[in-house]
């Protein structure tokens, strides 16, 4: 038995601006507590966003030192589908996220907890050197790599000649859209 549980920020300020749901981030600080307590085991998820991607290694940190029995962390970078408000106050570029997110893969690798960066959800391979086996499309499971580009995802011209061209789904067309190709 398991749970994925979310966990957007390292603190209730932050938490709440990225939920507008005030006081839950304490709820939710106290759930994976207790289960936890029970044995169960939890894997965590924090869906990055242009209001916590600088929080990142903060997380990692809060993550590792207060609940070190957690089995993973997923990084996921934000949808800009369904209620998403697809705009640049809320969908980061990649290129500045890229900093905060090596320093939480730093951290999350020198404890126990595996870090995910998710295929569908994620950010593309070419854009994680050095940190590529944190990626799902690398990760032996079902949702692997297939390479295959939905409506919802797009590849650049450059993604042709890429060594993982074959392994990724590319990029988020809206974050195309909104951000083009550079610093993606």
């Amino acid at each position: 038995t398991g749970a994925f549980v979310s966990l957007h920020a390292p603190n209730a300020t932050l938490s709440d601006r990225i939920t507008a749901s005030p006081g839950t981030w304490e709820l939710t600080i106290k759930g994976i507590e207790a289960l936890l307590n029970r044995g169960i085991e939890v894997e965590l998820n924090t869906v990055i966003n242009q209001l916590n991607y600088r929080a990142l290694p903060d997380l990692a940190t809060f993550v590792t030192a207060r609940f070190p029995r957690v089995t993973a962390i997923t990084l996921s970078f934000i949808a800009p589908t369904g209620f998403c408000q697809v705009s640049r106050k809320t969908i980061p570029r990649i290129a500045d996220v890229q900093p905060y997110l090596f320093q939480a893969l730093d951290v999350l690798r020198d404890s126990d907890i595996t870090p995910i960066l998710p295929d569908r959800c994620g950010i593309p391979l070419c854009t994680v050197p050095g940190y590529e086996a944190h990626h799902e499309a690398l990760m032996a499971s079902p949702f692997a790599g297939t390479g295959l580009v939905t409506d919802d995802h797009t590849k650049h011209a450059g993604c042709t000649t890429c060594v993982w061209n074959n392994r990724c789904i590319g990029y988020w067309k809206k974050a195309v859209d909104l951000w083009g190709t550079e610093g993606l």
